[in-house]
């Protein structure tokens, strides 16, 4: 079984760096300089202090966009106090039949303060502010051992669309993202702002809800906003009205119901993934696919099935997004070393890849167009050399080209032509350029987009 890693100089950078591990809770209190001290000095033990620095972790890489399109990381204005609070919150909500009873799997479902942009708030204590509102969910727990399934349906069906839906519908607004109370207030928003308070509405009472998106795929807009509940086969629209019914819990254009995703807010390993579910008190009788929200796109109508051999254990399609590969549909092993992938969308560049240093997703296969037939335009280079005048990005501190040869990345050949600098490597093979910083543990990230450079020496980004 082969497995093909990334460039020996990428490589290096994740090796062992020496030196003892950093916990957590360093590594969350670092960027606070002299407000590290009220942080640390919080008086919470064991889980609950472990929860606590994960959302920390996390307020230094989330962030509010203002009206004016500018960013506020959230670091800079949260509180310990409020990170506390949020903590107890979650534990509240775990309380209930239905809320995920693994530490991993509460974090991700019930634990987090925000859903997307939106204004950092207390929407629990506002959610849970109706007494006729939390005397029907203890109605539902009460239910809950006689029909489980029922139950959860029946439940999330309220909340999205009595609670929710008879208070807000969708309108036309711009940017920034509201938070629940202001979208409440104003009746209403975007697809986004609808989804944010569904999310969090599910989580005040327990229910591990996640944002799910779709992009733009092959000129097709689908950039609205489904609720998803990992672990299920459910996927609601936000705040909808429409009866209880099994349409109502499905991922669906029209009348077409589309093949289930599932949403993951950080890049897992397939074990770690298949924990998680496994986890959860529900069960379900569909196969699952494990995805980051921005990229259900391999769901979307006209997605042809791929299949590939030689494939590590285990291994994944990637697409480049927001600069790195990440993993949208998990292999499934064949006896004959070969991995089926699904379903996925025409039209795409895909990265066979499999988890690599430092938890980033490494090469594990030749880079590829989907076709709508199903066959594969491979980018693996052919031919002689091509040599081109790169012009390196002024904004990206040193930034180095890397091109796809004999199984991985790696570093550009230059070479000195007529008086000019050029770079030299396969025609018609990928190519990334690669900055070093703090991302990815250290490892750093692709800058700009995948590339191909053709005979005519012309790049043409993917």
């Amino acid at each position: 079984m082969r497995k093909l890693w990334l460039a020996a100089g990428l490589f290096a950078l994740a090796g062992c760096g020496g030196g003892a591990a950093v916990s957590l809770e360093e590594r969350a209190l670092e960027p606070l300089g002299d407000r590290a001290e009220a942080f640390r000095a919080v008086g919470l033990e064991g889980a609950d202090r472990e929860a606590y620095f994960w959302m920390l972790w996390r307020a230094a890489r989330r962030h509010t966009v203002t009206a004016g399109g500018a960013s506020t990381i959230d670091l800079e204005g949260i509180t310990p106090e409020f990170l506390a609070n949020r903590v107890a919150q979650a534990r509240d909500a775990q309380r209930y039949p239905w809320a995920p009873k693994s530490e991993e799997a509460w974090r991700r479902g019930l634990l987090m303060y925000r859903v997307a942009t939106e204004p950092v708030t207390d929407w629990q204590s506002f959610w849970r502010q109706d007494a006729a509102v939390a005397d029907k969910v203890r109605a539902f727990a009460g239910a809950w051992d006689a029909d489980r399934e029922a139950t959860l349906r029946d439940l999330l069906h309220y909340l999205n669309a009595e609670v929710l839906g008879a208070r807000v519908r969708k309108t036309a607004r711009q940017l920034p993202d509201l938070d629940p109370e202001a979208c409440v207030k104003q009746g209403g928003g975007r697809g986004t702002d609808l989804a944010i308070a569904a999310v969090t509405l599910c989580r005040a009472w327990g229910v591990p809800a996640v944002l799910m998106r779709c992009p733009l795929v092959n000129g097709e807009a689908g950039g609205d906003a489904w609720i998803g509940v990992p672990g299920t086969d459910i996927w609601m629209k936000p705040a909808d009205t429409a009866e209880r019914s099994p349409a109502y819990f499905a991922y669906r254009r029209g009348d077409v119901r589309l093949p289930k995703v599932y949403a993951c807010e950080d890049r897992n390993d397939y074990p770690e993934l298949v924990a998680l579910r496994d986890a959860l008190p529900f069960r379900t009788q569909y196969g699952f696919v494990w995805q980051p929200a921005a990229d259900a796109s391999a769901q979307l109508p006209g997605a042809v099935t791929v299949s590939l051999p030689d494939m590590p254990v285990p291994s994944f399609l990637s697409l480049y997004v927001a600069g790195g590969w990440v993993e949208v549909a998990p292999g499934h092993p064949r006896d004959d070393d070969s991995a089926d992938f699904g379903p996925c969308s025409p039209g795409m560049l895909y990265l066979p890849t499999t988890p690599g240093p430092r938890g980033i997703q490494a090469p594990a296969g030749v880079p590829f167009v989907l076709n709508a037939d199903g066959s594969r335009t491979e980018y693996a280079g052919d031919g002689p050399d091509v040599e081109w005048a790169w012009s390196p990005p002024a904004d990206v501190p040193g930034p180095k080209a890397y091109v796809w040869v004999e199984g991985r990345f790696a570093p550009a050949r230059w070479v000195d032509r007529d008086g000019k600098r050029l770079l030299a490597g396969p025609r018609n093979a990928m190519w990334l350029v690669w900055r070093e910083g703090p991302e990815n543990g250290g490892l750093g990230k692709p800058v700009g987009r995948p590339f191909v450079v053709g005979e005519d020496g012309i790049p043409r980004e993917y």
